[in-house]
Formats: C-alpha cells, structure tokens, sequence
C-alpha cells in the first residue's frame, strides 16, 4: 500500500490556492469533482515543462490527471473516473499534479559496496591476498560509492539508510587514506603526524565500534538479515579493536571470520533489495524488536 500524499508535500510543488482533501471543485454546472490527494512520484515539474516518461507511458508537455485520484458526482451518487487524459487548467491552479516516476534504491549499491570491501579486507587479514585490491576496492566500490548511495538516500527520507551508507562510505574512504599517507616512508618523515600504528588504529576502530551499536539498536526495529548483518559487523569491530590494542593474533583471525559472515549477509540483503524488481523475493524475516 502506497503512503497518502501529505498536503504539506503538495504544497510545495504548487502553493496557490490547495484544497483540502476531501474537497469538492466545480468545473461546470452538471459535475462536481471531488479531490483525494495521493502518492504517486517524488518529483515536482512546472507547469509547460517536458514531464518525464512514467510507467504508464505518458510524455509530453500536456499536463495529466496524475496525482489526483477524482470522483465524479452526478445528482447523489459518485463514480469513479478516469485518471488518464488532459488536466483541467483549473485542477493545474488548485495543485492537483504530481509527475510519476520510480526511484531506484540507492541500498542496491551501498550494500554491495559494503560487502565486497569488508570481504576483501578479511581476505587480506587472513593472509591471502595483499592489501592493493582492499585499497582500490575500498575507495571506488567500497567508500566512494557507497558514499553516493547514502547521498540517495536523501531523496526517499530514509535516515537510517542515509547514516549507514554515508558513514561506513566515509569509513572506508578514512581508512584507505590512513593506511595509504601513513605507511609511506617519506610522507610520514615530513609528517610524523600521518604515521600509521596500532594504538591510532585501535582507536579508530572502537570508534566505529561505537558507532555500529547504534546502528545495531535501529537495524533490530526493521529485520532479522539487518539485524544480523550489524551484530556480526558490530562483534567484528570489537575482534579487531582488540587485536589492535593486545595483539593477540586469535582475535585478528576470529574476527576476520566473523566479518566475512557480515560480508556474505549485506550480498544476501543486496540481492533481496536487486530480486525484488524481477519478482523474485528472498525474506529477510520480521524485525528483532517490534515497533509496536
């Protein structure tokens, strides 16, 4: 079910004259159309501006009955009426109109960029591959990108999905660079402030540990594989603090497995968001802690 259109929302794509929902407007003498306001694009486009092609396949200049779902009453009863074909000027004035258009889920990207840098970097923990394909990875897929992903996420209101990607984007972009600038020789012998070590890495770690709980609590309120995916994220950061401040290699090893998991659950949750526009949907279970 569609989420009803708020007056606040139509308001700021045309600010004259709204009725309220629920509204009856004359246009002739014989009918009466009555307004009820609902969802159907994130978009605003001006009056005589070229609308952009809908599911449905309108184009053009001519605006359309596209963001009002009408009535048309006749003596006592109603019925209902087309949707399709030329809006009237006087619906245009009353901010009737909204464009149709489908957004994609920013999720798609941001948790495969996610994924493949965390399962790379594990690789390279348990010494199977060098640290120049997490380094690469890490600032296209895994920061840049991811960064891009969270920015989506401003366009469909999704905080939760707006902090995660932004902030494990801007992680992996902080990451890289710290390990890049602090273990060049030359960089660090101008700039001993760049010096990459354990205890600054340890802190930065506990950091974003800190940071994941509370990602944790929030992911807990909306499934079991997000649910999951930042538990296991979450006791990975602890492994790898840990490991920085002791150097106890078990905990370096416990962890990279543990994240691996991680790794392999934000691919399961990645291919869900991607399945869903092929009609094939893969559960990702109820919520840990209900919102009632």
């Amino acid at each position: 079910m569609q989420p009803v259109l708020t007056r606040e929302r139509v308001v700021q794509c045309f600010p004259a004259n709204l009725p309220q929902n629920g509204t009856t407007v004359s246009l002739d003498t014989n009918i009466v159309y009555k307004v009820f306001w609902v969802f159907l694009g994130q978009n605003c486009p001006s009056y005589g501006s070229k609308y952009q092609k809908g599911r449905k396949g309108l184009v053009g200049k001519t605006p359309m009955y596209r963001g009002v779902k009408i009535k048309s009453h006749v003596g006592t009863s109603y019925a209902n009426t087309s949707v399709g074909g030329p809006l009237d000027p006087e619906f245009l004035n009353k901010g009737v109109f909204m464009a149709e258009t489908k957004m994609c889920n920013p999720a798609a990207i941001g948790l495969g960029g996610f994924a493949m840098t965390t399962f790379i970097l594990q690789c390279h923990n348990l010494g199977w591959v060098g640290l120049a394909p997490v380094l690469w990875i890490g600032l296209v897929y895994g920061g840049t990108a991811q960064l891009v992903a969270g920015f989506l996420e401003l366009k469909s209101g999704n905080n939760f999905g707006f902090s995660a990607f932004t902030s494990y984007g801007a992680f992996w972009i902080a990451l890289c660079l710290f390990v890049i600038f602090g273990s060049s020789e030359g960089l660090v012998e101008a700039y001993p402030v760049l010096e990459f070590n354990a205890n600054g890495l340890g802190f930065f770690l506990a950091m974003w540990s800190f940071y994941t709980f509370i990602m944790f609590i929030g992911a807990m309120r909306l499934h079991t594989a997000l649910a999951l995916l930042f538990l296991t994220l979450l006791l990975g950061f602890i492994g790898l603090t840990i490991f920085e401040f002791s150097g106890i290699g078990a905990f370096r090893t416990l962890a990279a497995w543990d994240l691996i998991v991680t790794a392999l659950i934000a691919w399961y949750t990645m291919a869900h968001v991607i399945f869903e526009d092929t009609k094939l949907h893969l559960p990702v279970g109820k919520p840990w802690i209900s919102s009632s």
